[in-house]
């Protein structure tokens, strides 16, 4: 709920420029893909190789989102 709060409190027409916006959603959203890994998908008790796998793939999506974004915009 807080990670909620956080989006929506930068969210546009705050007062913050939109590229910054942006990237704190963007970062906030994969925190909380983060949580729901650990917790729903059980990867806290998983083997070390299968959470390096799925915060790599976490790491390297929101790193080329966040570029893209940034490049484009």
């Amino acid at each position: 709920m807080v990670a909620t709060l956080i989006s929506w409190s930068v969210g546009i027409d705050h007062g913050m420029d939109y590229r910054f916006s942006t990237v704190v959603v963007l970062l906030v959203t994969f925190v909380k893909v983060d949580l729901v890994g650990r917790n729903f998908m059980e990867l806290r008790d998983a083997k070390p190789l299968l959470r390096l796998i799925f915060y790599g793939v976490c790491v390297v999506m929101c790193t080329a989102l966040i570029a893209m974004y940034l490049v484009t915009g």
